[in-house]
């Protein structure tokens, strides 16, 4: 593949969405990174994020699942989440973004989006998808899951609990993002190559690396090729409401 670009984030500690944070349960925040998480159906994951504070209970926990899945993202010739919100530097980086696209692919019927299926599938039949369901994670989730992480301890922790590491370098994996403004930096290079002059959301997703880069060249951004597949769940995530979001 040709050149590569960084991930860059444009995220303050007060964006996180507060529909997330129906009944949160203490207990939950109690975990540490690298922790093995497992829920009540046996689905297993590694603790990547937490920033909760134990003075306030504020803040967040999700889980990267063990195993991994490779799929395409889904059909070429439709947009799932058209951005209609103003105000908005980018919906990639505003949480309740990911949320919404695995809610939509739900509605619209999963079986044809095959990379939010496989993550989907992890939750009980026939269960609306909710804050605390398994998702398909989108360039949010993967940059907090990985910007501070040891790779190295992250991929002991998961195959020491039988799961998959991480694929380095060139291993790319499939983000719910749709929407690629404001989430790259086009840092030199030929700029006939730079996506923002010619993307189309309708044949195009965001794909990522456990390094948080992905290809410069849109053909690589195709929904019908196929990548490697990680599911999130939030298992804690509370910040009071407030009239500022």
């Amino acid at each position: 593949m040709s050149g590569l670009l960084l991930l860059v984030s444009c995220l303050s500690s007060s964006e996180w969405m507060y529909r997330y944070a129906s009944a949160p349960n203490r207990e939950n925040a109690q975990f540490d990174l690298y922790d093995l998480y497992q829920d009540e159906q046996g689905q297993k994951g590694i603790v990547v994020f937490n920033d909760v504070d134990p003075s306030t209970w504020e803040g967040s926990v999700f889980i990267m699942s063990l195993d991994e899945g490779e799929d395409t993202w889904g059909p070429q010739d439709k947009e799932v989440y058209p951005i209609t919100y103003s105000g908005l530097e980018s919906l990639v980086w505003y949480p309740g973004y990911t949320l919404d696209i695995n809610q939509m692919v739900h509605y619209l019927g999963r079986d044809t989006y095959p990379a939010f299926k496989w993550c989907l599938d992890k939750n009980p039949e026939g269960e609306p998808i909710h804050g605390g369901s398994w998702i398909l994670p989108g360039i949010y989730e993967w940059y907090n899951a990985l910007k501070d992480l040891d790779l190295d301890r992250l991929n002991s922790a998961f195959v020491s609990h039988g799961g998959v590491p991480l694929s380095g370098g060139n291993g790319y994996y499939w983000t719910a993002s749709e929407d690629q403004e404001g989430a790259l930096s086009f840092g030199g290079g030929n700029p006939d190559n730079e996506l923002n002059l010619d993307y189309d959301p309708r044949e195009r997703a965001v794909m990522i690396s456990s390094e948080l880069r992905c290809a410069n060249n849109k053909i690589y951004w195709s929904k019908s090729l196929r990548y490697r597949i990680r599911a999130v769940k939030y298992i804690y995530c509370y910040e009071p409401y407030s009239k500022d979001k």
